[in-house]
């Protein structure tokens, strides 16, 4: 059977939204276990094992969240790694 770009294109969206739901599983923990609101500097999660700045399931974690009120940004540090700063929107930084 030949395999048509739709198919391959429905089973990519699956497998994307797999991981969406685990990640926000993952950030959701970790935001709730480490966030506070005075804290200017947000809270920073290595999720570069699953996302990469272009990949559509960063555009969408970060899309879903800012939605909801925080300020989302991909950071590369070639010291630190990569990771995703998450912030309450609104925020003053330094």
């Amino acid at each position: 059977m030949v395999i048509k770009p739709q198919q391959i294109a429905e089973k990519n969206f699956r497998l994307n939204r797999q991981k969406i739901r685990a990640l926000e599983m993952k950030i959701d923990a970790t935001l709730t276990r480490d966030f506070k609101p005075d804290d200017i500097n947000g809270v920073c999660i290595d999720l570069s094992e699953y996302v990469n700045y272009n990949s559509p399931i960063y555009r969408a974690i970060k899309e879903k969240y800012e939605k909801a009120g925080w300020k989302v940004e991909y950071e590369s540090d070639q010291r630190d790694g990569d990771f995703v700063r998450f912030r309450a929107a609104g925020r003053r930084q330094i």
